[in-house]
């Protein structure tokens, strides 16, 4: 599968994590359907690889999707997302957007850009659920 294709699946899947994300009230099956939207969203569902560091994931990601693309040339149709962003703090920044948008939340950009690991994203996502449930 080339990598525009990839993109265009994961993204559908990565839709279907945000469904079961809007309801899932247990906070480890949370952070684990956050993890698999992650992993999809940066192209990583088959890499034995993880870390819950937002930082180095997606480093790592940026890495082997380069290496995947093998010209960087060919990321530049993926249009705006986190599988072809360029940049560690863009890619971040992206996933935060779409996970907002996403999960229809109003979620502190500031504060959703300083939390470092997946479970510290996974808890703001949660309470900003939580009240726009209220």
């Amino acid at each position: 599968m080339d990598i525009k294709s990839h993109v265009k699946r994961n993204e559908a899947l990565a839709r279907e994590e945000l469904d079961q994300l809007r309801t899932q009230a247990d906070p480890e099956r949370f952070y684990l359907r956050l993890q698999r939207y992650i992993r999809l969203r940066y192209l990583l569902e088959d890499d034995p690889y993880w870390n819950d560091d937002i930082a180095a994931l997606t480093r790592y990601s940026i890495r082997k999707t380069l290496d995947q693309a093998g010209d960087p040339a060919k990321l530049s149709d993926l249009g705006v997302n986190c599988a072809g962003s360029s940049s560690a703090t863009t890619k971040h920044l992206l996933l935060i957007i779409s996970l907002r948008k996403g999960l229809g939340i109003d979620l502190d950009p500031d504060e959703a850009a300083c939390a470092e690991t997946v479970r510290e994203l996974a808890a703001l996502l949660r309470a900003a659920l939580l009240k726009a449930h209220r």
